[in-house]
C-alpha cells in the first residue's frame, strides 16, 4: 500500500491542469505583446508599412497617387524652354566669341611681324605711323571676320524671334561702332622693329583689354539676350 504522506505531496489532476494553464496563460500574453517590443523603432516602421502596404487595395493606392498635386505649371513650360534657349545662345556667342577673337589677335600680330620683315632700309630709317601701316590689314584680317561672325550669330537669335512671331518686333542686331576705331590704339608710334613689343601690347589692348573688342561684344550679347527675354515676357503664351 501507499504511504499517506507521500499520497498529500503528489499533485492532483486538477492542480497540474490549473498550473498549465498559467503558464499558457502567460505565454500567450507574451507573444500577444504590441509588435514594436520585438523590433527597435525603425523595424517597427517597416513591419508596420508592410502591413498597411499589403492591405491596400489598388485602386486605393493609385486615387492616392493621382491626388499629389503636380509642381510643375504646364502654363510656363513654354516660357521655360524659350528662356533656356536663349541662355544657351548666350553663352554658346561668349564662347564663340572667345575663341575667334583669340585666333583674329594672334593672326593681326603675325601680320605686323610680316609687315616689319618686309620694310625696306628706307623705310627703316624714315618709319611711317603704325596705325596707317597697319589699317588695312585690321580691316581685311580683323574687322571683316569679326563683323561676319557677329551677323551669323544675328542670324541665330533672329531665326529663334521669327520661329515665335516676333521678327522685326524688338531689334537683335550688334552695334559695330567699336569696329570703326580700327587702329587708333596704335597711334603716335612709329612702325619700326624696336617698338614691336609695345605694338603687340596695344593690339592685346585692344582686342582683349578693359575697353576692347572683346568686352564690347561680350557685353552686348548679355544685354540681347536679356532685351529678347524680355520682350517675349509681354507674350503671354511664353510669359515666365
Amino acid at each position: 500500500m501507499t504511504d499517506k504522506s507521500e499520497n498529500e505531496n503528489l499533485t492532483t489532476p486538477v492542480e497540474a491542469s490549473q498550473a498549465s494553464g498559467g503558464w499558457w496563460q502567460k505565454t500567450a500574453e507574451f507573444l500577444n505583446r504590441d509588435v514594436k517590443t520585438f523590433f527597435g523603432s525603425d523595424g517597427a516602421k517597416d513591419v508596420l508599412n508592410e502591413d498597411v502596404q499589403e492591405g491596400m487595395d489598388l485602386n486605393e493606392e493609385a486615387a492616392a497617387q493621382a491626388s499629389i498635386p503636380s509642381l510643375v505649371d504646364e502654363k510656363k513650360l513654354p516660357g521655360l524652354v524659350f528662356k533656356r534657349e536663349v541662355l544657351d545662345w548666350r553663352d554658346n556667342f561668349h564662347a564663340d566669341m572667345f575663341v575667334i577673337l583669340n585666333e583674329l589677335q594672334a593672326t593681326f600680330i603675325r601680320h605686323v611681324e610680316d609687315e616689319l620683315r618686309a620694310v625696306n632700309v628706307f623705310r627703316k630709317l624714315l618709319a611711317r605711323p603704325s596705325d596707317e601701316v597697319l589699317q588695312d590689314g585690321f580691316v581685311r584680317l580683323v574687322r571683316i571676320p569679326l563683323t561676319i561672325a557677329l551677323r551669323d550669330q544675328e542670324a541665330l537669335l533672329n531665326a529663334s524671334a521669327a520661329k515665335r512671331g516676333m521678327f522685326g518686333k524688338v531689334d537683335l542686331s550688334f552695334d559695330l561702332a567699336a569696329l570703326s576705331g580700327e587702329c587708333d590704339s596704335l597711334k603716335g608710334l612709329a612702325f619700326r622693329s624696336s617698338n614691336k613689343k609695345t605694338m603687340d601690347e596695344r593690339i592685346h589692348i585692344l582686342m582683349q583689354g578693359p575697353a576692347g573688342l572683346a568686352a564690347n561684344f561680350y557685353d552686348q550679347g548679355f544685354h540681347l539676350s536679356r532685351k529678347y527675354i524680355n520682350a517675349n515676357n509681354h507674350d503671354k503664351q511664353y510669359s515666365i
